[in-house]
């Protein structure tokens, strides 16, 4: 029905863990395993669904890292090789290292899902303002709502560097 109307169905295999908040049932940091994207299912459901991209579980979880992510790029490139080179979606970017982004962009990763992280720095932001703020001094909304706003951005423009791919990591 989607590509009646020339819309793009992405789509969710396996498990990225809790909500963006940290918590949530389904918590993947109580299971080190993890549980990834088999990469045979992926291309069952990939040719049985007709998607245009694909999130695989790959080690990355929704929300705050309460433990280091155990990322396996493997995963990423069998699902592509598997799936005729979907385009996979990255799940929970908050919080990977700058090198772990790079690894998995080249193993395949053509989609990234960030926002906890921006999220929080327009909460810090803001933050910082009210602590600055006299008690008598008025609160607006538009005031706290445009330093959020430019807070983001800017956690955006740098996170986007790092997504920025040079030619050595094609």
């Amino acid at each position: 029905m989607a590509k009646e109307y020339g819309a793009s169905v992405e789509a969710e295999l396996g498990s990225m863990g809790r909500r963006e908040s940290g918590s949530g049932k389904g918590d993947s940091s109580l299971d080190d395993t993890k549980i990834y994207t088999d990469p045979a299912q992926a291309k069952a459901f990939v040719e049985e669904t007709e998607i245009d991209a694909l999130a695989c579980s790959f080690g990355t979880t929704h929300g705050i890292y309460l433990s280091e992510p155990k990322l396996d790029f493997e995963i990423v490139k069998r699902v592509r090789e598997q799936t005729q080179n979907i385009p996979v979606v990255m799940h929970g970017g908050s919080g990977i290292r700058r090198e772990d982004y790079r690894k998995a962009i080249c193993a395949g990763v053509r989609k990234i899902n960030y926002f906890t992280y921006m999220d929080q720095s327009g909460g810090v932001a803001v933050s910082e303002l009210l602590k600055k703020m006299a008690p008598e001094e008025k609160i607006s909304f538009s005031t706290l709502s445009m330093k959020a706003r430019d807070a983001m951005k800017y956690d955006i423009k740098e996170v986007m560097k790092v997504f920025a791919m040079t030619d050595q990591h094609r």
